[in-house]
């Protein structure tokens, strides 16, 4: 569900005053339609997805240092769904989408020793093929039908090699090579014919990305005792390029680079007390070039003009992320239990792209939902009955910290009078109790998440030229009763 907001009582509508009457005092209560009256319009309220899919892991034993392995699978999906965006019974915008969706994926790995088990080495080759469509209807100010073909595919040569010098010394090297493509054709159709208002201009129109990488990987651990043991490392990565999928205007169908990372880590990973604690610790240190994020507020598009609104990926710049992970738990008595997490980040651009500047991003901005700290805690006791069956409480606590939901934070502050695009930090604690039978053939649970019944948002939009925005808000208390048979 969500929560809408107005800009002021002097906006307006189709002539209908666009007011604080339309935000409802309950956050879980939406005045939604889902129709449109003056164009005869309306779309379901109800959310589908239906999927399947097969796989298999296959393993060959070529000889007693030679193994084969082949990974198949496929999946099918088709998802349909409908929103009204700003949740008042004004038709602000309305929408309503089918995308089917398949894919294929491969995987061969070859994987042996050499050098008397001095070194343990794989090699194998990587295959992903996916089509899909986006078709349906959008009634707004712009009104128009979609049916968008998007394929995919990616191709990668893989090898690692773990060499042992001694029983508790590793040196790890690795090496990933891979091709992208992807595409994606634009349809843009009045609903009475021909190509729609405005946006006719995507009609026909193809966005294409081509793009390979090679990355790297080179790790050293070492155990120190039994219980101790201390690695480092570092690591290259990315996230593929593609093509802007929510162009308002032709000039906005823009590709966009990958996003690349050079990754250092280095950490512990220790059992103490006895072996009823296991602490784990990690520092790292990301360093991000061309960090891919979502523009809400206007692109300089493909022919050098200024449009608005948008909701195109751009590569923002450079930055860095320095951070630290903990994960303990502990085992006090036999029926004990205390688990924790932790992980702080901080986040600092080193520099902004030219888009990033034009779309309001400032020095001092952090991407969208990446809380700095982030803590959770849980305990369980386990009672043990006569009979030999156990009944498990447990209670989990976990804090966010706040967040904001465009990469230029305070864009929203002058549009709608207030940090619309900040979420507030919240805690949230969920229970369950499980009864588990003498053999572990039947268990049973009642859950309840959201102990509390706490009022937070996960996400958003802003709506900027309209003064308005819509806050996901996050589901309130519930409970559940599952029962499971195991065989």
């Amino acid at each position: 569900s969500s929560l809408y907001y107005a800009n002021s009582p002097t906006d307006t509508y189709g002539g209908v005053p666009y007011d604080s009457r339309f935000i409802p005092d309950d956050p879980y209560v939406s005045y939604s339609t889902f129709g449109s009256p003056e164009l005869d319009f309306s779309i379901p309220r109800n959310i589908n997805n239906e999927g399947w899919g097969i796989s298999g892991d296959v393993e060959w034993q070529l000889s007693d240092n030679l193994v084969l392995r082949s990974i198949s699978a496929y999946r099918k999906l088709e998802s349909i769904f409908g929103y009204d965006q700003d949740g008042s019974p004004i038709d602000v915008s309305l929408a309503h989408y089918t995308i089917p969706y398949e894919q294929l994926t491969q995987e061969l790995r070859l994987s042996g020793q050499a050098l008397d088990e001095l070194v343990e080495w794989t090699i194998g080759a990587f295959y992903f093929d996916s089509e899909g469509k986006v078709t349906g209807r959008n009634e707004s100010s712009l009104s128009f039908l979609l049916n968008d073909p998007v394929e995919t595919t990616s191709q990668s040569l893989f090898g690692q090699a773990i060499v042992s010098p001694t029983d508790n010394l590793n040196f790890t090297l690795g090496i990933r090579f891979t091709d992208d493509e992807k595409s994606y054709q634009f349809s843009r159709q009045a609903p009475t014919g021909g190509p729609a208002f405005i946006v006719g201009a995507l009609d026909g129109v193809k966005g294409e990305y081509e793009g390979d990488r090679t990355d790297y990987r080179v790790a050293v651990d070492y155990r120190w005792t039994p219980n101790f043991m201390t690695y480092a490392q570092y690591s290259t990565g990315y996230k593929g390029g593609g093509v802007n999928p929510k162009p308002f205007y032709a000039n906005q169908v823009v590709s966009f680079e990958p996003e690349t990372l050079d990754a250092y880590e280095a950490g512990f990973k220790s059992s103490l007390l006895d072996g009823t604690l296991r602490l784990d610790v990690a520092a790292f240190l990301n360093k991000y070039e061309d960090i891919i994020l979502i523009n809400q507020n206007g692109i300089i598009g493909t022919d050098g003009v200024f449009t608005f609104p948008s909701a195109a990926p751009f590569n923002g710049g450079d930055a860095d992320i320095t951070g630290i992970e903990i994960e303990a738990n502990w085992n006090p008595t036999d029926n004990f239990n205390i688990s924790g997490t932790m992980g702080y980040i901080d986040f600092e651009y080193q520099t902004l792209a030219d888009d990033a500047v034009v779309s309001g991003i400032e020095m001092d901005d952090v991407p969208p939902l990446t809380p700095e700290l982030q803590a959770s805690l849980g305990a369980s006791y386990t009672v043990n009955l006569a009979s030999g069956a156990t009944i498990t409480p447990r209670v989990d606590v976990k804090h966010t910290a706040e967040v904001y939901i465009d990469p230029a934070n305070n864009a929203s502050d002058d549009v709608v009078g207030f940090e619309f695009y900040r979420l507030p930090s919240y805690t949230v604690g969920n229970a369950h109790v499980k009864y588990t039978s003498a053999d572990g053939n039947w268990d049973a649970t009642l859950s309840v998440s959201n102990l509390t019944d706490e009022e937070y948002y996960t996400n958003g939009f802003a709506f900027l030229q309209a003064g308005t925005g819509t806050r996901i808000i996050a589901p309130p208390r519930e409970w559940a009763f599952s029962i499971r048979r195991n065989f």
